[in-house]
């Protein structure tokens, strides 16, 4: 399985979004506090699916690095 192929599956198995209809995923870093946290960064991730429709979903910014392990564990 490549990278994108796991960055994929994390995505539709997190979000409950169906995996064949996804088609792009992206992550950004905004350095806006979370109003709830007030936690300074967020980690945003956009979510493309095949049917032009979009998915935009926000996470504490220190969860990024886990994020990567869990991507990583399912591609290997």
């Amino acid at each position: 399985m490549t990278y994108d192929e796991a960055v994929k599956r994390w995505v539709a198995t997190t979000y409950h979004l169906p995996l064949p209809q996804v088609d792009q995923v992206t992550f950004d870093l905004q350095y806006a506090p979370d109003p709830v946290t007030l936690n300074p960064v967020l980690l945003e991730i956009d979510v493309h699916m095949t049917d032009h429709t979009q998915h935009l979903f926000m996470r504490k910014g220190r969860e990024f690095g886990t994020i990567v392990q869990e991507v990583l564990a399912q591609a290997s």
